[in-house]
């Protein structure tokens, strides 16, 4: 846990008060629990990630992970920069829980 509760300095748990798409994207920008490591850009910037998240949402990535020859190791991906693969990472939590929501939304609306 990183943070602490300044009034009693007692514990606090991460997840308080946060959403799941809040969690998921402070789990991916603290690098907890990744499972796949990316060499990005020219430098081979060091990027890690949730295998099962991005194979949910690209069938690029689910046949990386998944396909006949899946990786086992560090993934390398030259013509990208950090800044970019960033946000694709960030874009595919952020789409992820915004398609959930049209649906359930849309759904709602049809009934």
């Amino acid at each position: 846990m990183d943070l602490v509760n300044m009034k009693n300095n007692e514990p606090v748990d991460w997840r308080d008060d946060k959403t799941l798409q809040d969690c998921m994207m402070y789990m991916l920008e603290k690098e907890m629990m990744c499972d796949v490591t990316f060499r990005v850009g020219d430098g081979r910037k060091t990027m890690k990630a949730h295998k099962n998240i991005l194979a949910s949402r690209s069938e690029v990535f689910h046949r990386m992970f998944d396909g006949s020859l899946p990786e086992k190791r560090e993934i390398c991906i030259p013509d990208i920069d950090e800044d970019s693969f960033t946000n694709l990472l960030r874009l595919v939590l952020i789409v992820s829980f915004f398609d959930k929501y049209t649906h359930y939304r849309n759904k709602g609306q049809s009934d």
